[in-house]
């Protein structure tokens, strides 16, 4: 049995199709949350859209709801990571400036 490579210079994991799936997954229409019915569990959805690069529909981030869950997460003041919703960005920023 071959010992794995301590080194990193292993075999790399090759899955054909990934990026054809993903294209479609994209282009899926998405099934959002109600914008007037969001809680703590639909924001964390939102994330996960937002750093999988699907930005939310702009009902849903211009909705008052959202937004005011948003800020009592504290995700409107967040130290590592710019998050919009004006546009459904999530990037992540590489440490202090």
């Amino acid at each position: 049995m071959d010992e794995p490579d301590a080194g990193g210079d292993g075999a790399a994991l090759c899955l054909s199709g990934v990026e054809q799936q993903r294209l479609r997954l994209l282009a899926d229409r998405a099934d959002w949350a109600n914008a007037t019915d969001v809680d703590a569990a639909g924001v964390q959805l939102v994330l996960s859209a937002m750093a999988s690069g699907i930005a939310p529909p702009a009902a849903l981030r211009e909705s008052a709801v959202l937004r005011q869950v948003w800020q009592a997460l504290a995700l409107d003041d967040v130290a590592d990571a710019e998050l919009s919703l004006e546009d459904g960005r999530l990037t992540v920023s590489e440490g202090p400036e």
